[in-house]
């Protein structure tokens, strides 16, 4: 039996189990011969799984990730998508299924994805192509690395969380602030080690590389280590605890931690508010290759909001990824009792210069669920 969890828990590995063989079973009735493989990837690929005890009864926190590799599919069919659904209510496990062609997982960027995929991924049917896969060293995860688990934990947050949890003392959202906001300080840590090229597909080791390369990164190591080491603990051992000490106050040293350590890897944290100018200075360190498949998936991207949008703002600096980018990160500062307004404004501006659509809200926590809900189907088609 393969190992899912960091800590075992009987319930929760046979409804992994059981989702998984259902999963598979799905894809094989519905499109079979389409199958070039199926592989489990992410926190249940590395035995990372995280769940917790909720009125009796075990929450499975982590998402199920299954990497689907087709011979010409390029999306999840409707069908299967309904059945997936079926199997991810009845057992209570989020089922997160992609489909990819071969070609398309080859030219993956050399990102963390890429190299967990190379490390972690687990065949679950069909052909075993995990050779096939590109290989990707320390020495390829670069600023650009960087860049992407930067955003995909803004992108992450905000699907999680919103404004309304801030406000709340229910089980749910205290327990979706906490998880999210330790989430974060690990993506600190995986932040930390690709500057320092040490990075490790598993937590624990990334958190252990990482304590000896803090000191050019944080101000204050102590109060950094003491959010990292509360962070592992709910998330791994605390598995009766729905929510970190004062969880707001939480929610925002490590969102300022976050910041922090990203501005440093990208050699801007001596600049005012240099997270809010992103847009001036992103991609300035490309290599002139990595421009070129810049410039390729902006235009994918225009095709993308072109089909979604009846009107397109296109002009000669136009950069949609770099403004999916930051909607995404004005949406994730307005998760603040203060800010909330200010920053679901300016992600409303940075929307506007993508392209036009129906949103017409004017109450500014109506306004933070549409722009969300938009920059989250966007990035499903594949803008990000």
């Amino acid at each position: 039996m393969m190992k899912m969890f960091w800590k075992d828990n009987p319930e929760a590995q046979q409804r992994i189990d059981e989702a998984i063989d259902l999963t598979a079973k799905a894809a094989e009735k519905h499109i079979g011969n389409n199958i070039r493989s199926i592989m489990l990837v992410g926190s249940f690929s590395r035995g990372e799984g995280i769940w917790k005890e909720k009125n009796g009864d075990v929450d499975i926190l982590s998402d199920l990730d299954i990497l689907l590799i087709s011979k010409t599919l390029r999306k999840v069919p409707n069908n299967l998508i309904n059945e997936i659904n079926q199997i991810g209510n009845r057992l209570k496990v989020n089922i997160d299924l992609k489909i990819k062609s071969l070609l398309k997982v080859k030219l993956y960027p050399k990102d963390t994805h890429s190299f967990d995929l190379c490390q972690t991924a687990k065949v679950i049917y069909g052909k075993n192509l995990l050779n096939t896969l590109p290989k990707v060293s320390q020495k390829d995860l670069d600023k650009g690395a960087i860049e992407a688990i930067f955003f995909n934990r803004t992108m992450l947050n905000i699907s999680k969380c919103s404004p309304d949890d801030l406000y709340s003392s229910s089980r749910d959202a205290l327990l979706s602030l906490s998880y999210a906001a330790a989430k974060t300080m690990f993506t600190c840590a995986d932040i930390i080690t690709i500057y320092n090229h040490c990075y490790s597909s598993f937590i624990s080791e990334r958190i252990k590389l990482m304590n000896g390369k803090l000191r050019a990164f944080v101000v204050n190591k102590e109060n950094f280590l003491g959010d990292l080491n509360a962070a592992y603990k709910f998330t791994f051992e605390h598995t009766d605890k729905i929510a970190i000490e004062q969880t707001y106050e939480y929610w925002l040293r490590t969102r300022q931690h976050l910041i922090d350590t990203f501005l440093f890897a990208m050699d801007k944290e001596n600049e005012a508010e240099g997270i809010l100018y992103y847009e001036t200075w992103s991609n300035s360190y490309l290599p002139f290759f990595d421009k070129i498949c810049f410039f390729y998936k902006k235009l994918k991207i225009s095709y993308i909001l072109l089909k979604k949008y009846n009107f397109l703002k296109l002009f000669w600096n136009f950069q949609p990824i770099v403004y999916f980018r930051m909607v995404s990160l004005m949406l994730y500062l307005a998760i603040d009792k203060d800010k909330e307004k200010i920053y679901t404004s300016k992600a409303m501006e940075y929307f506007s210069k993508i392209g036009t659509s129906a949103i017409k809200k004017t109450q500014v926590k109506d306004l933070w669920i549409s722009l969300t809900n938009e920059i989250i189907k966007l990035n499903k088609m594949g803008a990000f």
